[in-house]
C-alpha cells in the first residue's frame, strides 16, 4: 500500500494540472462574454461553498481566530492580486503565453523565499534562476502595445501566485488545508463583487456562458482539491515537479481549440523556464536529503 502512495500522487498532481488547464479553458471562452470580475466571483464563491462544507465535514469551525494571523492575511491577499491578474491575462492574452509565462512562479518563489524568508540558496539555483528569467525575455519577446497590458497581467499572475505559495510557508500549523483554501477563495467573493459593481455590474449569463462559467468552478474545485491530496500523499518533492504537465495541456487547448500558434521564441522560452524550475527543485530536494543526512549523523 504504502509503495501505491507515490505513484497515486503523481496521478493526482497530473489530473490535477488538466483540471487547471481546464478551468483556464472554460475562462478563456467565459471572457468572451462575461466580466472578468463576474468570472472570479462565480468561481470562488462556488469553491468557497465546497471546501466551506469539507471543512463543516472535518469537524472545524469556519470562522477562527486564526484566519487573522499574519499568515493567513498575507495569503489572501496574494491569492486576491494573482487571481485578479491571472483572470484578467486570460481575458486579454492569447492562453500559450500566459502558461508559458506562468510556469515561472517557482523561480520568483526562490528569489522571494531567498529575500523575506531568509532560506539559503546556493550559486547553481541562483544561476538557474538567471537561466529561467532569461527564458522568460525569450517569452515575452517584442509584443506590440495591444498586448502590452495582458502581458503585464500575466507577469503580475505569476508574481501573486509565488506570493501565495511563499506565505502559505507562514501559514500556522494548526489551521487545516480546507480552512486555508475557505478562506482564501472566500476573500476572493467580496473584493471581485466589489470590483464587478466599479466596473460596470454583472450580466445574465445565457445557457452557453452557464455552462463556461460551471465548468470553470468544477474544475477549479477538482484541481484544488486534487492538488492538496497530492501534496498530502507524498513528500512535496516528489510530486512538485509534475506540475508542469499544466504547460502541456494548456499548450494543447490553445492550439487545438482557440486556434493559437505559440512563436518558436515563445517555445524555447518555455523549455528554458521549464528546465531551470526542474533545476531547482532538484537541487533543493538534494539539499533537504543531505541536510536530514547530516542531523541524523549527529545524532
Amino acid at each position: 500500500m504504502n509503495a501505491q502512495r507515490p505513484l497515486r500522487a503523481i496521478g493526482l498532481m497530473v489530473a490535477s494540472m488538466a483540471a487547471f488547464a481546464a478551468t483556464d479553458m472554460f475562462m478563456k471562452f467565459a471572457a468572451q462574454t462575461v466580466p472578468v470580475a463576474e468570472i472570479i466571483f462565480v468561481t470562488s464563491a462556488g469553491g468557497a461553498v465546497f471546501f466551506a462544507a469539507l471543512v463543516r465535514m472535518g469537524g472545524q469551525t469556519l470562522v477562527s481566530p486564526l484566519m487573522y494571523s499574519r499568515g493567513i492575511l498575507l495569503r489572501n491577499a496574494a491569492e486576491i492580486f494573482g487571481s485578479v491578474c491571472m483572470v484578467s491575462a486570460i481575458a486579454l492574452t492569447p492562453l500559450s503565453l500566459v502558461v508559458a509565462i506562468n510556469q515561472a512562479t517557482p523561480l520568483i518563489a526562490t528569489v522571494c523565499a531567498a529575500m523575506l524568508l531568509g532560506e539559503k540558496v546556493g550559486p547553481r539555483r541562483w544561476i538557474a534562476v538567471a537561466v529561467g528569467f532569461c527564458g522568460v525575455l525569450l517569452i515575452l519577446g517584442p509584443q506590440d502595445v495591444a498586448m502590452t497590458v495582458g502581458v503585464l497581467f500575466s507577469v503580475g499572475a505569476a508574481f501573486g501566485m509565488a506570493a501565495r505559495d511563499i506565505c502559505t510557508r507562514l501559514v500556522p500549523g494548526e489551521a487545516t488545508t480546507p480552512q486555508v483554501s475557505f478562506w482564501g477563495l472566500g476573500a476572493l467573493v467580496p473584493i471581485s463583487a466589489a470590483l464587478l459593481a466599479v466596473t460596470g455590474g454583472a450580466v445574465l449569463p445565457d445557457g452557453r456562458e452557464t455552462i463556461w462559467l460551471a465548468g470553470a468552478t468544477v474544475s477549479l474545485i477538482v484541481a484544488y482539491y486534487a492538488v492538496t491530496a497530492a501534496v498530502r500523499c507524498a513528500d512535496v518533492s516528489l510530486v512538485i515537479p509534475y506540475r508542469y504537465f499544466r504547460i502541456l495541456f494548456s499548450m494543447t487547448i490553445a492550439v487545438t481549440l482557440f486556434g493559437e500558434r505559440p512563436g518558436s521564441l515563445t517555445l524555447i522560452g518555455a523549455a528554458v523556464v521549464v528546465g531551470s524550475g526542474l533545476f531547482i527543485l532538484k537541487r533543493e530536494r538534494q539539499t533537504k536529503l543531505s541536510q536530514s543526512a547530516a542531523r541524523h549523523f549527529r545524532s
